[in-house]
């Protein structure tokens, strides 16, 4: 079994509230997802029929939460 880990590490200027490194996450998840679905559906394919899984979904607009929420 092949297992590998990614992090990523932000290192940025907060201009008006940590949600900006929210938003940044977010579209870069987004990027990466989006572009994995369009540029790789062979191997993605290959993948389910070994490990059968749902497709891969994510939300166009996230839920943001207030840390008062």
């Amino acid at each position: 079994m092949l297992l590998h880990s990614v992090g990523i590490d932000i290192e940025m200027t907060i201009e008006r509230s940590y949600l900006e490194a929210g938003s940044l996450t977010d579209g870069l998840l987004k990027h990466v997802f989006r572009n994995t679905l369009e540029n790789y559906q062979v191997e993605l394919d290959n993948i389910k029929r070994q490990f059968n899984h749902d497709d891969l979904t994510f939300p166009e607009k996230i839920v943001v939460l207030s840390f008062h929420d």
